[in-house]
């Protein structure tokens, strides 16, 4: 056996008697997106719409001050992501103010945990 195959095994083994991964659940396990059932298991604040159009580095204080169990990710906007959903991950999408290189980097998107 192969670590994948071993790990598989273990994962279903475990999932199957009701044991939890939530750290590493995905929308797809849990049959919603991050607004469905999924959410439900993260714990903290999950959503952060009062950050759209603030400069990155005050929204990454803030989240991580009202929710220190999450990682936050600066992410250009534009840019491709992973679709998997983690109770430990915000991303915040972020484009220049102005358009220029030397401007401040503002919130795009709403940042929320997935």
């Amino acid at each position: 056996m192969n670590r994948v195959t071993i790990a598989t095994a273990v994962f279903a083994a475990a999932t199957s008697i009701g044991f939890a991964f939530p750290a590493l659940a995905s929308a797809d396990q849990h049959g919603a997106g991050p607004s469905g059932s999924a959410a439900q298991h993260c714990i903290g604040k999950q959503s952060w719409p009062e950050l759209v159009g603030v400069p990155t580095e005050i929204a990454i204080r803030t989240i991580e001050e009202q929710n220190p169990f999450v990682t936050v990710l600066e992410v250009p906007e534009d840019t491709a992501v992973t679709t998997d959903f983690r109770c430990d991950r915000v991303r915040i999408f972020h484009s220049p103010s102005d358009g220029s290189e030397t401007s401040p980097l503002l919130v795009t998107r709403i940042p929320s945990i997935g």
